[in-house]
This record gives structure tokens, sequence and C-alpha cells, in this order.
């Protein structure tokens, strides 16, 4: 586990090490968790990484707009540790089909002309 003071550093080690998941409090001192959220999905590098947000804010446009913004689920403080690995397992696990199914489909692709094919 890595942790950041605030969305500049966050973005400087996201750029740099390999993680599977980022944890983003929606209230950094330097940026919002939503815009955070924007800037790694913008990135190529960390585009397709499990993202959630969590905040104190119970409101329902708050939650919205993560999620428009690209997290993958959403938390409302007080957080309790098994709710946070089980959403943080399940938010792995869809990344992991997704892969597998990106994987296959490419795999069933036909590259070629017909007239290749013995028959």
């Amino acid at each position: 586990m890595t942790t950041a003071p605030d969305g500049a550093t966050a973005l400087q080690l996201l750029g740099r090490q390999g993680f599977d998941g980022v944890l983003i409090d929606h209230h950094l001192p330097d940026v919002s968790g939503i815009a955070l959220i924007r800037l790694v999905r913008s990135d190529p590098r960390t585009f397709a990484l499990p993202l959630m947000l969590f905040t104190g804010n119970t409101s329902e446009e708050v939650e919205r707009e993560a999620m428009h913004a690209g997290a993958g689920d959403f938390l409302t403080k007080p957080l309790y540790v098994q709710e946070v690995l089980v959403r943080a397992r399940a938010l792995l696990q869809r990344r992991e089909r997704e892969r597998l199914l990106a994987l296959a489909q490419d795999n069933e692709r036909f590259i070629g002309d017909l007239a290749d094919i013995p028959i």
C-alpha cells in the first residue's frame, strides 16, 4: 500500500509505479477526488486502473459525478475495513474479467484472407 498526501503526488506515483487499484479521498488538499479520477482516466498509462472514491458527503449528486468521472465504486465515511476489502476485491475481479474477455475477443478475430485457408 502506498499513500499520497495530495493529488499531484498521487499522479506522480501512478505514472511511475504499477498499482492494482486506487482508493481516492474526495477531499484532497489540492484537487477534488473527482478531478483526480478524471486525470487518471485521461492518462493512457493509468486509464484502466480500478478506482474507488470515498467521502463524507452522502449526496447522490457526488456519487453520480464520481461514477460518471470513472470511479468503479463509491464509499461513504465512516469506512469499514471489511467493506473496503470486499469492494476492492470486486473491482479487481471485474477488471480481470474485462481483461480476459478482451483477450478472448482478440483471439477470436480472424486476420487474413479466406483464400489462405486450405479447404
